[in-house]
């Protein structure tokens, strides 16, 4: 399975991503601008969770379309304790050097990825995308397509999973050579993904 979908993802993604740049992707670039500003006091809990909405809001998806005050305060409310969980994992921290076999390095996500899943408008899905904006280098995002083709469940020991076989994905050369002129990495992975893999139905 990894190396026959190696050499797909390797035929398709030269395709996906030309002349793909981050900053293409507006609502998630200031989202993830947004994140950086928030971790260096520079800008409010409330501004950057109004960005993190808004990124969602813009990828189609239904539950956080209309008013979203609930959640948006949650997220407010919620963001230092996110900062510092994010802090202990290290924000440098990259998936290709992260230890998965550490048993305080899964403790660490799978504990923050079921405290924003605990929030009852934040799920699999969404809980992946924040992630992914709080720490772009660690985080893969998934959806219910992805999830699966990789055979992985929708909660936090099946994140765990995934972000192990992206590591063991990361390892061909030849496909991180393609990512690596497309940063962040996982964003670019997660673009053939979408192509690849993704449906409508997100959990």
């Amino acid at each position: 399975m990894q190396s026959e979908f190696s050499r797909t993802a390797i035929s398709t993604a030269k395709e996906s991503l030309r002349g793909w740049k981050i900053e293409d992707d507006r609502k998630l670039y200031v989202a993830l601008r947004a994140f950086k500003h928030y971790q260096r006091n520079e800008l409010s809990s409330y501004e950057t969770s109004e960005a993190i909405m808004a990124l969602l809001r813009s990828w189609n998806m239904a539950r956080f379309n209309g008013v979203n005050g609930h959640t948006h305060a949650w997220l407010t409310k919620n963001l230092p304790k996110l900062r510092k969980k994010i802090a202990r994992i290290g924000c440098r921290t990259r998936l290709e050097t992260y230890s998965l076999d550490v048993p305080e390095n899964r403790e660490s996500i799978t504990d923050i990825f079921k405290f924003l899943c605990h929030q009852k408008r934040i799920k699999y899905t969404a809980a992946a995308k924040i992630l992914f904006v709080m720490q772009p280098n660690l985080f893969p995002m998934w959806d219910g397509g992805i999830r699966e083709t990789f055979g992985c469940c929708g909660n936090a020991e099946g994140y765990l999973n995934f972000m192990w076989r992206m590591k063991q994905l990361l390892k061909n050369r030849e496909l991180n050579g393609i990512l690596g002129v497309h940063p962040p990495k996982l964003r670019a992975l997660d673009k053939i993904f979408w192509e690849l893999y993704s449906t409508s139905k997100v959990k």
